[in-house]
């Protein structure tokens, strides 16, 4: 609320108490080419994105450019590419042997085939490229969490949802240790929504395969994996089925749960809510500023929404923040 004054007739002064307008999303220079289902991450005081997918006259096509946004100029700069196109993938950040963060990146597919090796980025683009990364997933949820990449369900080719799986493995970035832990409770799965917070994995909706209907139907299912217990739990299911939304921990003992893809009658979504961890329960948010699969990003106490799938066939550009405090619905 603010106060504005008003002088009335007779020098009477009144004090009246208005409601500040609704903070918006901002917009920020797009993408520098429309992109979804890539890798993405801050790191430090910029946000990488590798990878992902695009459309160019009914032809999908599998991006392999690094590209690097700087929060403070604004500004997008293309820093190299990967060895070869990769969507679709796990990510997460961990710290090399001198602290700073880096992006590593499992799975995926360049389009003909799955990744094979783990590769790294720094916040400056450059990249490492290590040994074969064992069990490459498509469509999968994951994240890093205590410093091992944990990868759950997802499949072997992003056309073939029928191969979807529930198996959940941990593994050491870079390295081929691996352990397998309990598998996913819910039914195979894949485009799930997916963070880490508290020591632990959750995943959210999803898409599993009717074999019955030959057909793909959205998840409302939730769990979370506790890493260290190897055990599953629970979570309220979503208000809706959904798949494609993306998830984020926003530092506070909540996510922000957002976008996806809710049926072919109803299309794309810009819907939003908060998910308390504590108290497993969701409350709505401020939507995201247009309506698609995107990915989400918190880097400098702002929110980034980050291109994304927005049509059949089709990829944005978008690109937006807002304040982590303004996504509260007023």
């Amino acid at each position: 609320m603010h106060t504005r004054t008003i002088l009335m007739a007779g020098g009477l002064i009144i004090l009246m108490a208005v409601p500040c307008p609704a903070a918006e999303w901002e917009k920020l220079p797009p993408l520098p080419e429309p992109n979804g289902g890539f890798a993405c991450a801050a790191l430090g005081e910029v946000i990488v994105v590798a990878g992902g997918t695009n459309w160019e006259g009914g032809v999908k096509n599998w991006l392999d450019a690094i590209h690097i946004f700087s929060p403070k100029t604004q500004s997008w700069r293309q820093a190299g590419r990967l060895p070869s196109p990769q969507a679709y993938a796990v990510s997460g950040v961990v710290e090399d042997e001198n602290g700073w963060p880096q992006l590593v990146i499992k799975g995926g597919t360049m389009g003909e085939r799955t990744v094979p090796e783990w590769r790294s980025l720094n916040h400056g683009g450059g990249q490492t490229v290590m040994d074969i990364a064992p069990h490459p997933r498509v469509l999968a949820a994951g994240g890093i969490v205590n410093g091992w990449l944990v990868q759950v369900g997802g499949t072997n080719d992003p056309a073939n949802l029928a191969g979807l799986v529930r198996a959940a493995l941990l593994l050491k970035p870079g390295d081929g240790l691996i352990d397998i832990l309990p598998d996913y409770p819910g039914a195979p799965f894949g485009t799930a929504a997916c963070t880490v917070a508290a020591a632990e994995l959750f995943i959210f909706g999803g898409a599993n395969w009717d074999a019955s209907a030959n057909t793909v139907r959205n998840a409302v299912e939730a769990h979370a994996l506790h890493v260290a217990k190897r055990a599953w739990r629970p979570l309220k299911h979503l208000p809706c089925p959904v798949r494609g939304l993306a998830a984020v921990d926003l530092g506070n003992g909540s996510l922000y749960l957002a976008g996806g893809y809710k049926s072919d009658t109803e299309g794309f979504t810009a819907e939003a809510w908060f998910y308390d961890i504590a108290k497993d329960e969701y409350k709505s948010a401020k939507p995201l500023p247009y309506s698609g699969m995107v990915n989400l990003v918190v880097c400098k106490g702002h929110l980034y929404c980050l291109g994304g799938e927005d049509r059949q066939k089709s990829r944005t550009n978008a690109c937006y923040r807002i304040g982590l405090p303004e996504l509260e619905v007023k």
